[in-house]
């Protein structure tokens, strides 16, 4: 079961017509890895059509930036995350992450060509395959370890 709120993240990127793939341990879930997380977690392409479609979405949230850097093409190329927290009311203190690659992970293009789809009554939700799911979960953080088990 999605969780309301993440529902509505998901609802409003369709809306946008936002290019990104769910990942993290919101994906996990989608896979039936019991995890609960408190964000969402996409990868996007490094498009700047698309991210304004991005923009727009987060605007949609009232998404806020939480943390350095600023949503810039130019930081999501560097291959950091922009962090942000919704204070839309359907969605409100969710926090919702972007970026545009990921360490030891093929590029948004070889992830889409890959990706796994379910068909929900308010529309599609593509997220990470599996397999670039576990490489994308094979990090430092001890806490994502017993998710790939």
């Amino acid at each position: 079961m999605v969780p309301a709120s993440v529902r509505f993240v998901l609802e409003t990127m369709a809306k946008r017509q936002v290019r990104c793939l769910l990942m993290g341990g919101q994906a996990c879930v989608i896979h039936g890895a019991a995890e609960f997380s408190k964000d969402i977690d996409f990868v996007v392409p490094l498009d700047e059509k698309n991210l304004d479609c991005m923009r727009l979405a987060l605007q949609d949230l009232k998404a806020e930036v939480i943390a350095i850097p600023p949503f810039e093409s130019r930081f999501l190329a560097d291959g950091l995350a922009v962090h942000f927290r919704s204070k839309h009311p359907r969605s409100n203190g969710l926090w919702i992450d972007i970026m545009t690659q990921m360490r030891n992970v093929d590029s948004f293009d070889r992830l889409w060509d890959r990706r796994e789809t379910i068909d929900t009554p308010r529309g599609p939700i593509d997220f990470l395959g599996v397999w670039d799911l576990i490489r994308a979960k094979k990090t430092q953080r001890s806490k994502d370890w017993p998710m790939i088990e």
